[in-house]
């Protein structure tokens, strides 16, 4: 189903934009509630909150070019999934990072104002995807023909679509046959507040491995030690928006207190050797505008950007993204090898 790239059209629609749930009758649950206890990494977007905050900047600002580039990003987003972002309040991700390059373990639930009768018909159409039904848990369960993808309707208000066994287990989460996701990725999802878009991760242990191998003094991106990261245990990051301020909150648990004052020193050299490095200036003065600090055991980054300084940003980027050309193949000249003979000598041309 592209499930890893329909998280990121969610975080780009969300972020670009930046400037519930009912079963077995009226019962509600809250989405959040609905994650099951094997998911590692949680995501969770206010959409409906992030459109209209990106409504109103649009129309205070007078910017329709980056309208229509979060136009395109939505109508994507349809494509990808059928349903249309502006029917959609509030979307949890949920994932078990082991499984995170294969998709195998994956799900999406999604609160919101769906009508009701032809929902699963529309992402059918929408996703060019054809759905076998069949009875779980109470609810009709429809898998697409390959069995990797699945969606079930719990309510006019909420829809889960994802990987077969993630949405299995969430309407199991219903049932009460498996436990709601809890521990320390709950506990560093709820630490990061009300947030347009929050997300919390446990780190995978081949990702604190990665921090200890020593990189090649040619491929060492910056000349920093990254030793201490390898103690990180948990990422937390929200990302919240007034009209024309968008912050950046980053939180990251180690082991210790010393990993963390360690990181935390480690963080603050790299920010400031990629802002010394910096072609742009105007880039240099938003990265040293970072504020990075360790408590306890914890590392927290502050960050704010105004909208016209992330549109520059993001101007400038895709700008360089579109003058890098692919240089034109140019097939290698033969080495030829050219030995001077001695006079009288014949030359071995089998060497």
């Amino acid at each position: 189903m592209g499930l890893k790239k329909i998280l990121c059209l969610l975080l780009v629609v969300a972020v670009m934009m930046l400037p519930a749930a009912g079963c077995g009758g009226e019962k509600e649950y809250n989405a959040i509630e609905l994650v099951p206890e094997g998911a590692d990494m949680i995501v969770g977007i206010k959409i409906s909150e992030a459109i209209s905050k990106w409504d109103l900047y649009s129309a205070v600002e007078e910017e329709p070019g980056m309208s229509e580039q979060v136009e395109g990003a939505m109508g994507e987003f349809v494509g990808q999934t059928g349903v249309d972002p502006r029917e959609v309040k509030d979307v949890v991700l949920f994932t078990d990072m082991a499984t995170m390059e294969t998709s195998e373990y994956m799900g999406f639930i999604m609160s919101g104002n769906f009508g009701d009768g032809d929902l699963v018909d529309g992402i059918e159409e929408e996703t060019e995807m054809e759905f076998t039904q069949s009875e779980y848990g109470g609810f009709t369960l429809y898998t697409d023909r390959h069995e990797e993808g699945a969606v079930v309707v719990l309510s006019k208000k909420l829809i889960i679509i994802g990987s077969v066994s993630a949405v299995k287990d969430c309407i199991d989460v219903v049932g009460g046959k498996v436990k709601r996701v809890s521990g320390v990725v709950m506990d560093t999802y709820n630490s990061l507040g009300d947030a347009i878009v929050r997300l919390a991760m446990v780190v995978p242990e081949d990702v604190k491995e990665s921090f200890t191998e020593e990189p090649a003094a040619a491929e060492a991106p910056v000349p920093i030690a990254m030793e201490a990261f390898a103690d990180i245990r948990t990422l937390g990051v929200a990302l919240g928006q007034d009209l024309e301020v968008m912050t950046i909150k980053v939180n990251a648990d180690f082991g210790s207190a010393e990993s963390a004052e360690d990181a935390a020193e480690s963080l603050g050299t790299m920010i400031d050797f990629f802002a010394m490095m910096s072609p742009e200036e105007e880039t240099g003065d938003l990265l040293e505008r970072m504020e990075i600090s360790a408590s306890g055991s914890r590392v927290y980054i502050d960050f704010e950007i105004s909208m016209s300084e992330l549109e520059e940003l993001g101007e400038s980027f895709m700008g360089e993204m579109g003058e890098l050309q692919p240089a034109p193949f140019v097939p290698p000249e033969p080495e030829i090898k050219i030995e001077k003979v001695p006079d009288g000598e014949i030359p071995d041309f089998d060497e």
